[in-house]
């Protein structure tokens, strides 16, 4: 509770997975109210002193109005009478229950929950939220634990590519600032070449050329989530994490490979922009 006390005070994103975590383990309610006090105790102090700073008040202010993240968590739901019951609540709703009502039986059950569980928290809010793409490394780590702890892993890891590869899209195709043309900008390229390539093609204009929409990739990106989280339930595993000795792991390397290129759909086609206006220009 207390290191994650500090992960919160630095990106409250942090919350979402010590909730239920906690319920994982301990399911006396009144220590669980403990620990969740411990957890939030440095972010609501953090709050509580900052809210007597003016430019820290503005400055959240400012965000709030350009980015307004709390809008978009509450836009995406279900309709009712009463207003939109909110996809990224119902999911921590019964997230939570869940982990409260699982009994681990050992370690290893222990282990797999544990990278589980983050992985249906982020898997869902980057499902209906939006978001933006340096976001989604609080999701990367528990993807890759439950990629390797998947009995299928050749189905696990397909389903990892297309997460990746709708990612990419939908990144670049909804921040054109910030990927391609800052990528090349902002390396060694202008340095080496003195060029700097401003206010010509982008991944995005590529893309749009072929009139595919962002909610395409989008649509692949929530599938693939929502796939890696049901193939990745630990009650469906069966081989140990354990392995003995002479136990040798040989994925099939085609698989490897192609996931391991998978970053080149961002960076092949923003090196050939480049150059081809260097090129063009000079």
């Amino acid at each position: 509770a207390l290191l994650m006390a500090v992960a919160i005070l630095y990106k409250d994103f942090a919350i979402l997975i010590f909730v239920p975590m906690i319920l994982l383990v301990e399911k006396r309610l009144l220590r669980v109210a403990g620990y969740w006090a411990i957890g939030f105790s440095l972010f609501l102090l953090h709050n509580f002193v900052f809210s007597f700073d003016p430019g820290y008040v503005i400055t959240q202010k400012k965000l709030t109005a350009v980015y307004g993240f709390v809008d978009h968590v509450y836009a995406n739901g279900l309709p009712t009478g009463f207003g939109t019951a909110f996809f990224i609540g119902i999911g921590m709703v019964l997230v939570c229950i869940f982990a409260y009502r699982k009994h681990l039986r050992n370690d290893e059950e222990l282990m797999r929950y544990v990278a589980y569980i983050p992985l249906v928290v982020y898997g869902l809010f980057f499902s209906f939220t939006r978001w933006h793409p340096q976001w989604v490394v609080i999701l990367v780590p528990f993807l890759v634990l439950c990629v390797f702890m998947n009995d299928n892993f050749k189905l696990s890891l397909v389903t990892d590519l297309l997460i990746s590869i709708s990612y990419l899209f939908v990144a670049f195709m909804s921040y054109e600032c910030n990927a391609g043309d800052s990528m090349a900008n902002g390396g060694l390229l202008p340095l080496i070449f003195n060029f700097r390539d401003m206010g010509h093609a982008t991944l995005k204009g590529l893309v749009g050329m072929a009139n595919l929409p962002v909610s395409l990739f989008m649509t692949v990106f929530v599938a693939s989530v929502l796939a890696c989280i049901v193939i990745s339930y630990p009650g469906l595993q069966r081989t140990p994490l354990q392995q003995g000795e002479g136990a040798v792991f040989l994925p099939e390397r085609s698989v490897i490979w192609a996931r391991a290129l998978t970053i080149f759909i961002y960076i092949a086609p923003t090196l050939a922009l480049y150059f081809y206006h260097l090129v063009k220009i000079r």
